[in-house]
């Protein structure tokens, strides 16, 4: 017992050492959620920006539809985030989802890191918290939504060895040379056994 003692009051004195306080690990997590929203309010108002200035550009040229195109695409971003898909504003769109995109990678890091020292420390009920408002988060989207695409188009699978047989004239592009090919049936190998 009295070997045990002195182990006992060592590991007492350094566990707070090697353990963050809770509340430090909170405010840390809070101030990455700050930086996440100050960077997306400062890509938001750099686009609402180049918006305002594509508009009166266009204006100025005196194409109405444009700049009624223009302002329906401001509109769909102020209502849903919906990126424009002008040319005039495709750079300034890229900008902000780029922004967009390494702001919510760091703060991904940053609730992953909470989550790693809320465990550390013990505090699992606190670590599963996180780990469920950073899904949350995750799920709200608060990352930019680039315009749909339409889905693939699924088409036939082409038959590969399909041989047509006859006189074909094939034109090559580059220098264009013609050149006659003849092709044949293949034969297919029978399929009774061999004895």
């Amino acid at each position: 017992m009295k070997r045990l003692l002195p182990l006992l009051i060592v590991l007492a004195c350094s566990a707070p050492l090697f353990a963050e306080e809770p509340d430090a690990i909170r405010a840390e997590l809070d101030k990455a959620k700050k930086d996440h929203l100050l960077a997306l309010g400062k890509a938001r108002s750099s686009l609402l920006d180049a918006f305002d200035e594509a508009i009166k550009a266009v204006a100025q040229s005196g194409d109405l539809d444009a700049v009624k195109a223009l302002r329906a695409e401001l509109k769909a971003f102020e209502e849903s985030e919906k990126l424009p898909t002008s040319s005039k504003l495709r750079a300034a769109a890229a900008d902000y989802a780029k922004a967009a995109k390494q702001s919510r990678a760091t703060l991904d890091k940053a609730y992953e890191l909470a989550v790693k020292k809320y465990t550390k420390a013990l505090k699992i009920d606190e670590a599963e918290a996180v780990r469920k408002e950073a899904k949350e988060a995750s799920d709200v989207g608060t990352t930019a939504k680039s315009p749909k695409k339409d889905p693939p188009v699924k088409s036939e699978p082409v038959q590969k060895n399909k041989v047509i047989p006859g006189r074909w004239q094939i034109t090559y592009t580059p220098n264009r040379t013609t050149r006659l090919r003849t092709t044949y049936r293949k034969q297919r190998p029978s399929s009774a056994p061999h004895c």
